[in-house]
């Protein structure tokens, strides 16, 4: 029986533990790009997007960050942080990009 944990402590990078693993790595890449992102982006560009200030987004990614490398994205704050950056990357970014002329300018579903 103890051959048998001491066989299962070894296995410790399994599947599951890559795949857990890859999910963290993807968010921290995520929020350091993130965070690049909106420190090179004009202040003025948030509220014209309707979206919270350039530091506050900069805050949220900089501790989702942080928490995500932290904790992992199968813990609940690393979950909370994963879907921080995320809402950056599908709704902030975008929006962003639309204000200052740059991105798609079609229609919220793709082009016509």
């Amino acid at each position: 029986m103890s051959r048998r944990l001491c066989h299962v402590d070894q296995l410790t990078f399994s599947f599951q533990g890559l795949v857990a693993t890859l999910l963290q790595l993807a968010a921290v890449v995520a929020g350091v790009v993130g965070c690049i992102q909106v420190a090179t982006t004009r202040p003025d560009a948030f509220p014209a997007a309707s979206k919270l200030s350039k530091g506050a987004w900069l805050a949220i990614l900089v501790v989702s960050t942080l928490v995500a490398g932290a904790f992992g994205v199968l813990h609940l704050l690393g979950l909370v942080a994963a879907v921080a950056v995320i809402v950056y990357w599908v709704d902030v970014r975008p929006a962003l990009q639309r204000v200052q002329g740059r991105g798609r300018q079609d229609g919220p579903y793709g082009p016509w």
